[in-house]
């Protein structure tokens, strides 16, 4: 399916930028033949069809080529967050066996480390273009239930669940999103959220490559090189994050350099209204929050210029109800947010360890608490499960507590939420050291870094003699 699309954009639109990437620019006739070639290293390296390839590379022009070549050869997809260290590596690996590991070189040691075989890695710079590679082949039909790609959500059990995405469910939400938001040929967005990411993949990714827009890449979002990709390429839409937006405002970006700019949606969190109308009164066009998760593709969005804190409505073909007790609530009331959709997923992969995923009557329970307005956009007010959203990535204050509460001299302690610059959530930890033990932050933080993904560490710490706990010896909010 992804496949016969990506060939039917060359066939209809060949001389057309698909792709553009520092200074290189592919059509999507190029994009095909760089896809090919990785597809071929591929099966050089023994993955066939249903095979895992597992990706941790920044989001650049080799990573999009091999989910081309993964699409065509029926292997599966497989972003890895390229701040994971060998003790979150291992525990994926634990679960999902990969055919091959695509990562630079430099970041082999840590794969060695969580038990990777050195014959599975191959490395980004065998990607490149040989002369040797033949012609890209016919397209490789897949049926609509093949699994095109895995995505770790955000984590809400002190672990990610990895969610199985098919080649029908993502043309299905890349057509569904183009013909929202009417992204299409000519359209040009800049990609600036990671590729691992659920918003990144399907509304960075997705969006353009299976449309016929453009997509422009920046490996590393830096708001001066962000906004110079802007108006070098006079790009029209972003798809970002709310840090992405916050950024760009603090860096005090001028006007002119954004004025290509004709659509802007944020995702992965709530925007700070602060950003919003900073961003709204500097460069004249609104931001329109979207709302969608791993497990559900996109679901709704902004598409008037109402200022509403809510996220807009649902995209055609999808249903949203708001849920208490197993009852359907009407307008204005808070309860659960359940959805479904064509996009919404059929379960998790290694479901023997994971939890399945929650349904009511066939609509999938998100775990969010949320409100449906008179005109039927939805209003989120919160979670039923207590996850710290950092930029759009969900942390559970579980795993930062038990990673804490190994650490030598630490007697207790909290991890919560605290609301940082720009109305954005930071981590927040309390420690209580053992009586006669002096802790530190770098103490703390070089403790945190043998253990956690970087943006999984504290931000905030405070150090008190005992936490306060109630009579059931909890710890109060």
């Amino acid at each position: 399916m992804v496949s016969t699309r990506l060939r039917e954009l060359a066939r209809t639109h060949p001389t057309a930028t698909a792709l553009v990437a520092g200074d290189s620019q592919f059509s999507h006739a190029d994009l095909l033949q760089a896809g090919a070639e990785v597809r071929q290293l591929l099966e050089h390296a023994g993955v066939g069809r249903g095979d895992v390839v597992m990706i941790s590379l920044p989001f650049g022009r080799r990573a999009v080529s091999t989910f081309v070549a993964c699409a065509d050869l029926g292997s599966i997809f497989f972003p890895v967050n390229t701040a994971w260290r060998a003790a979150e590596l291992s525990w994926l690996v634990a679960r999902v066996t990969p055919g091959a590991f695509v990562v630079k070189r430099e970041d082999a040691t840590r794969w060695t480390e969580a038990g990777v075989a050195a014959d599975r890695f191959v490395f980004e710079d065998r990607l490149d273009p040989t002369s040797s590679v033949s012609k890209d082949a016919a397209a490789r039909a897949w049926p609509d239930d093949h699994p095109a790609v895995y995505l770790c959500t955000s984590g809400s059990t002190g672990h990610p669940r990895i969610v199985a995405r098919t080649h029908g469910k993502l043309l299905r939400s890349a057509t569904a999103t183009a013909a929202a938001v009417s992204f299409g040929p000519g359209c040009r967005l800049l990609a600036t959220v990671p590729l691992h990411h659920g918003n990144g993949f399907s509304n960075n990714l997705l969006l353009p490559l299976l449309s016929g827009g453009t997509l422009i890449l920046l490996e590393r979002f830096e708001p001066a090189a962000a906004a110079d990709m802007i108006e070098h390429h006079a790009i029209d839409t972003l798809w970002g994050s709310p840090a992405v937006y916050g950024l760009l405002v603090d860096a005090g970006v001028p006007a002119k350099s954004l004025s290509s700019l004709r659509s802007c949606f944020s995702g992965g969190a709530p925007l700070a209204p602060a950003v919003a109308e900073e961003w709204r009164r500097r460069y004249r066009i609104p931001i329109r929050q979207s709302y969608g998760s791993t497990e559900t593709g996109l679901v709704c969005i902004q598409l008037d210029d109402m200022r509403s804190d809510g996220v807009g409505q649902p995209l055609p073909d999808t249903t949203i109800r708001i849920l208490h007790d197993g009852r359907p609530l009407g307008s204005g009331e808070v309860g659960e947010v359940v959805v479904r959709g064509p996009s919404v997923l059929d379960g998790y992969v290694a479901p023997a360890e994971e939890s399945a995923p929650r349904y009511w009557r066939g609509f999938y329970r998100t775990g969010d608490l949320g409100w449906l307005d008179e005109r039927g956009q939805l209003h989120l007010v919160g979670r039923t499960q207590p996850w710290i959203n950092i930029g759009g990535v969900k942390v559970d204050p579980n795993e930062v507590r038990l990673v804490l509460s190994q650490m030598l001299g630490v007697r207790d302690c909290l991890v919560e939420a605290e609301r940082g610059p720009r109305g954005i959530d930071l981590i927040s930890a309390t420690i209580a050291p053992e009586p006669g033990v002096e802790l530190t932050r770098a103490d703390v933080i070089r403790h945190c870094r043998q253990h956690l993904a970087e943006y999984k560490i504290p931000r905030v710490l405070r150090f008190v003699p005992a936490l306060v706990t109630d009579l059931t010896g909890k710890v109060p909010k």
